[in-house]
């Protein structure tokens, strides 16, 4: 029975990432940076042929080096380190200093918090409606003086060399295999939108880092059954889902993943990892909720989860499906943020939207469909449009004219940029597929199971939540190390059929 169970997630991710791979063919999403977060979809078939092309050409000169005997994956990551280094530390130096949105919120808080020892917290105001930002508030204020700009750049800098390393750690310990390895490596770090949310000082490359931190540490437990690496995970991934809520779509994946394994193994164990893991992430949002409304004296009642589902269900304030408005906020304010009767007005809203999508079904269809394309086929995940934008924010201009400068605009690189990550996402999808359909047919899929299982929880929990791309880019870079291994098996077909011939020959 539970291998049956582990079969399905696979079964129904190969033909999704098949799919979103074979889209990226037909056309991909651009977000203009001279627009505020809009979405379009654009085809741009000859310039992606020669982006393309260039892209698959270096890749291949690194892929056929890193296969060298003489290279050891230690090379990779020190080669790759350095760059990223130098480039981050280029792009903290020419960054401009300014904050803005929820990070901007967010940090004035902190410094309030840190220059009076006490926080005030209005009903209506920011934390209110958001507390789900206590995690990313309590980071700001332990890092103290270097919760600034500069300094949570380049904290953002550290997290993104860590969360390489913590991917070819993870790969290595999943498939055991050295040239799998040297792969996803390399498609980790040719995966520039992380290294762009260097410039974005919020909860994307905090969270990562944690939760990666934690897979990590719960594979080698389940590996060697280490019980200090068990506690590490634990409290690495409640960390994380403080940080950033939506990472209990990995947790229950992984949660699945152990209870399919304590029923393998005949394991107890595994199963009460399982609830530890889930547990201790709700018991200590809790608790970080009551204390802070301890110092606020108030409570801290939030928007009710439903509220997003409304927003997933509407057009967005720039036109788009299921991008974020100020629907819910204003039913809210209307109601005197009283949660139950916003419970109330927003469950009638989302029974008058869907009666709508019932009477017209083609329109609904377009709905998701764009939807969809707007939060999974955007290459880069709105990591430069979450940068500097000059054109919207007088604080975020970079000064100088330079590399940085023309990247953070809507010039002829920027685009280039975007369609060279078209192709690399377009073959992080198909080898995905690819890597997914070897393991289920060898009868190894169990190990990395929680990967397909959290694609496919983002997959449906940001069909029907509020979405952007910039929410799923976990989710997409989680799958590298199953595209890594896809590329292994390709490459070993090609020089098995190679050697065949020479034989025959």
């Amino acid at each position: 029975m539970h291998k049956k169970l582990a079969r399905t997630p696979a079964l129904l991710a190969i033909p999704l990432l098949s799919i979103l791979g074979i889209s990226l063919l037909i056309g991909y999403t651009f977000m203009s940076l001279r627009k505020l977060e809009t979405p379009v979809f654009l085809h741009d078939t000859m310039w992606f042929a020669g982006a393309a092309l260039l892209l698959y050409s270096i890749l291949a000169i690194v892929i056929r080096i890193a296969l060298s005997e003489r290279v050891k994956i230690w090379h990779i990551i020190l080669v790759f380190s350095v760059l990223y280094t130098a480039f981050g530390i280029y792009m903290i130096t020419l960054a401009p200093s300014g904050l803005r949105a929820d990070v901007w919120e967010i940090f004035n808080i902190a410094k309030q918090f840190t220059d009076t020892g006490s926080i005030v917290i209005p009903r209506g105001s920011y934390l209110y409606i958001y507390p789900h930002q206590l995690g990313l508030l309590t980071l700001f204020r332990l890092l103290g003086s270097l919760a600034n700009a500069k300094g949570l750049f380049a904290a953002n800098l550290l997290c993104v060399l860590l969360i390489q390393v913590l991917q070819i750690q993870i790969s290595t310990l999943l498939f055991q295999n050295e040239q799998s390895s040297k792969l996803t490596a390399i498609l980790s770090y040719f995966f520039l939108p992380v290294l762009f949310f260097i410039l974005f000082a919020y909860n994307v490359l905090f969270s990562l880092f944690f939760a990666l931190l934690g897979t990590y540490f719960l594979l080698r437990f389940t590996e060697k059954n280490r019980h200090f690496s068990a506690v590490l995970s634990v409290v690495f991934f409640a960390i994380s889902v403080l940080l950033r809520s939506n990472i209990l779509i990995l947790l229950i994946a992984l949660c699945i993943m152990l209870a399919l394994k304590a029923l393998q193994d005949k394991k107890a164990i595994y199963a009460l990892m399982a609830i530890l893991i889930m547990s201790f992430s709700i018991v200590s949002g809790q608790m970080l909720r009551q204390y802070y409304e301890n110092k606020a004296k108030q409570d801290l009642p939030g928007m009710p989860s439903i509220a997003w589902v409304n927003l997933g269900i509407h057009y967005g304030n720039n036109g788009e499906p299921g991008m974020y408005s100020k629907r819910s906020w204003n039913l809210y304010e209307t109601v005197d943020f009283d949660p139950e009767k916003l419970n109330m007005l927003v469950r009638e809203e989302i029974s008058t939207r869907l009666t709508a999508f019932t009477s017209k079904p083609e329109e609904a269809f377009t709905f998701f469909l764009t939807k969809i394309r707007s939060t999974w086929t955007d290459p880069l995940f709105q990591s430069i449009w979450s940068g500097p934008l000059s054109n919207e924010f007088a604080s975020q201009k970079i000064e100088k004219p330079s590399l940085l400068a023309s990247i953070y605009d809507d010039s002829t690189l920027y685009k280039l940029i975007a369609l060279a990550m078209r192709a690399l996402l377009l073959s992080i999808y198909v080898l995905s597929a690819l890597g997914l359909w070897k393991l289920l047919k060898n009868n190894q899929l169990l190990p990395s199971l929680y990967i397909p299982l959290y694609f496919l929880g983002g997959f449906l929990f940001h069909l029907l939540w509020e979405t952007k791309s910039q929410y799923v880019v976990s989710h997409v870079f989680m799958l590298i190390p199953i595209a890594g291994f896809g590329l292994s098996q390709f490459l070993t077909l090609l020089a098995q059929k190679k050697k065949a011939r020479n034989t025959a020959a």
